[in-house]
């Protein structure tokens, strides 16, 4: 608690009056590495920031950048049949040598996949959706949340200057210095313990969905009252039964439902849903 309502830490980076309170030498800690990491990186850089920046996610991967993506309609002959996440995983790997052998690409496949994925999640167990939490949600993340070439290259122009780093690692503790915050965490792959100092910590997981964590009043009233629940995985919220035909849940909070639900692509698919169920 003690950090969590320190001033220098940022548990959602889009509140407040955001970077611009942050000193141009002071240091930042971004927790994550992935798209909320990166528009916080480019938006310092944007404002002249000159002090040193950390960023440090569980296996430390940058999202992959875009690029050509030609229709290849691939999964709607598989999509009736039931897949674990560790068959489903060797399919896409299978799928992506063949679409590389036709002049196809993986992202291709993956556009292909996305799709479907509400439909998967929605007819996987809990202990499915635990071990695709646990072993492929890392490696999903950064192939279907892409960057563009230009901003992969302005990250690889400053690691390349020192001014940001990048670690692969879990958190163990984190303690204070004079000006902010002292950060310890075990490295990948062998669990070597680094320590760094930064006046700032931005927590950079994305958008926050679990409903408990969400901090707003009306959602906090609606868990308690019991018109909401979390789902089984804690990911989002979602209408207990005696609501469902009076209240409708769309974007991030679906997550634990869908999975797939932070995209505009998704969230119109949802809000179409959401308006024939109410018509």
């Amino acid at each position: 608690p003690t950090v969590l309502n320190h001033p220098n830490y940022w548990s959602d980076p889009w509140r407040g009056a955001g970077l611009a309170l942050v000193p141009a030498a002071d240091s930042v800690l971004l927790v994550g590495t992935g798209l909320t990491m990166v528009d916080q990186v480019l938006a310092l850089e944007a404002q002249g920031h000159t002090g040193p920046i950390y960023a440090v996610s569980r296996r430390g991967m940058y999202p992959l950048s875009h690029g050509p993506a030609p229709a290849y309609n691939w999964f709607a002959p598989h999509s009736g049949q039931a897949w674990s996440p560790l068959e489903l995983s060797r399919l896409v790997r299978q799928t992506v040598v063949l679409a590389e052998s036709e002049c196809s690409t993986w992202i291709s496949v993956v556009n292909d996949l996305r799709e479907f994925t509400p439909g998967i999640w929605a007819h996987w167990r809990t202990e499915d959706r635990i071990a695709f939490m646990r072993h492929i949600r890392p490696y999903w993340e950064v192939h279907r949340h892409r960057l563009p070439t230009s901003s992969l290259n302005a990250l690889a122009d400053l690691e390349a200057a020192g001014t940001l780093v990048r670690y692969a690692g879990r958190i163990t503790e984190i303690g204070f210095a004079p000006r902010g915050f002292r950060i310890s965490f075990s490295q990948r792959p062998d669990g070597r313990p680094q320590e760094v100092s930064a006046d700032w910590i931005l927590n950079c997981t994305g958008p926050q969905s679990f409903g408990r964590k969400l901090g707003e009043p009306w959602v906090q009233d609606a868990l308690n009252s019991g018109i909401l629940t979390s789902d089984a995985l804690s990911l989002g919220i979602e209408p207990r039964a005696a609501f469902r035909r009076r209240v409708h849940v769309l974007g991030p909070p679906r997550k634990g439902t869908d999975w797939e639900s932070t995209a505009m692509r998704e969230i119109r698919a949802q809000v179409q849903s959401e308006v024939g169920r109410l018509i």
